[in-house]
């Protein structure tokens, strides 16, 4: 059985995508499906928007197991009702 969304300032989306691409793109429709709210991780040092280096860079991070400093969200987490996660990487 599919699971019911209630749109509701409480549900609140979390991705990251360097260059606000197909990531971002996915995101905002899942937004406009369920509701909620959308927020788009940042890091602090911003990435080329160049396509070749990001993939490398990012590609060179993972083998590092690299995280990125992020900016900081200015949303209490701890109020949510829901928190859906599209990140790749566990938190």
């Amino acid at each position: 059985m599919a699971r019911e969304y209630k749109n509701t300032s409480k549900t609140l989306i979390v991705c990251f995508s360097y260059t606000a691409g197909n990531t971002k793109r996915i995101t905002e429709k899942i937004q406009q499906t369920i509701g909620g709210g959308l927020v788009c991780l940042e890091p602090v040092k911003s990435y080329s928007k160049n396509d070749n280096e990001v993939v490398n860079q990012g590609q060179e991070e993972v083998k590092r197991g690299c995280k990125p400093e992020l900016k900081p969200l200015g949303i209490e987490v701890k109020e949510l009702n829901e928190w859906i996660n599209l990140l790749r990487t566990k938190l």
